[in-house]
């Protein structure tokens, strides 16, 4: 969590043309015969020079992208910014039971987290761009949260329950400075919540972060926590099939999916197959998508299955 002003850097442009303030809130559905159903919404407080993906429309500093997936395939993107003269007016406030509450301006975008963080909501409400719904993620055994998710969608009914996550990212420098390629998803694979990411930046130094909570059985009453590691080979994540260049560059399509080693904190290790059944979004710069899970522990004969949502950045 960001506990101050970014740090002060000698890039001579003004403050708000690098400075990157995301927060991420999302879901995927839990169907493993269909994994379409989902939501993403992204409260951007940046500018397309300092976040060069598609996302953030030049001039505007504050707003907000929706986007979704219908079960029959059918998608949904919103870009809503601001209302003019009003970049500045986000509220971002933190209290000392871990209580985090966000207002993004005029967007109609706000979220509320309480318990720790442990219980979210997420409210849209902006009549104009006919957007009206509610995410709500509760924390429970695992490193995800099971919620229900009900958006009216441009008079369109979005509902489906499943796996929830939400995070901020920040920093004091362009993003397409700092990154060649970015790999991050999270999902859930029989009693295992994964979360991977694996990027290059642009120094050519591969950088990962994985966590990985394990409900089996004897564990149903406490998180137990097999792996939460930066270090070096903690996790992997590679392209598979069409598309599969590694590192990918600019022009790299879909690729059919990943294939995603965890290093487990007690010896064992975890392959997991992410196989992409729907592209959500696809810029030049950015593609994001759900699809389904396969996979288990190296040396144990059972295999789980599961639902899943990715990114991935390449510039």
């Amino acid at each position: 969590m960001c506990t101050g002003p970014p740090r002060r850097s000698k890039d001579p442009s003004s403050p708000q043309q690098r400075i990157v303030r995301l927060v991420v809130l999302d879901a995927v559905t839990s169907d493993h015969n269909n994994a379409n159903n989902s939501i993403v919404i992204i409260l951007f407080h940046t500018s397309s020079t300092a976040f060069p993906t598609g996302f953030v429309d030049p001039g505007v500093i504050v707003s907000a992208v929706i986007s979704a997936t219908f079960a029959d395939g059918t998608k949904f993107v919103k870009r809503i910014a601001a209302a003019p003269g009003d970049d500045g007016a986000i509220t971002f406030t933190t209290g000392n039971d871990g209580a985090v509450e966000g207002v993004w301006s005029t967007t109609g975008f706000s979220f509320k987290g309480t318990n720790g963080l442990k219980n979210f909501v997420v409210r849209v409400n902006n009549t104009i761009a006919g957007l009206v719904g509610e995410l709500t993620l509760k924390s429970v055994i695992t490193a995800e949260a099971h919620l229900p998710c009900v958006f009216d969608l441009g008079g369109r009914r979005l509902e489906f329950s499943g796996y929830g996550y939400h995070d901020k990212n920040w920093g004091d420098q362009p993003f397409a400075a700092l990154i060649q390629s970015w790999y991050w998803g999270h999902g859930r694979l029989g009693p295992f919540s994964i979360v991977w990411f694996d990027a290059i930046g642009t120094d050519g130094v591969e950088r990962v972060s994985g966590f990985v909570s394990d409900a089996s059985k004897g564990y149903s009453t406490t998180l137990r926590v097999v792996a939460a590691s930066c270090q070096e080979g903690a996790v992997s994540a590679r392209p598979f099939g069409n598309n599969s260049e590694y590192p990918p560059h600019l022009n790299s399509g879909t690729p059919d999916g990943f294939v995603l080693v965890f290093q487990l904190g007690d010896g064992r290790v975890l392959n997991v197959t992410a196989r992409t059944t729907s592209v959500i979004l696809d810029f030049p710069f950015y593609g994001r998508y759900t699809g389904l899970l396969t996979g288990g522990v190296v040396g144990r004969r059972r295999t789980f299955t599961g639902t899943a949502l990715w990114e991935q950045f390449r510039f």
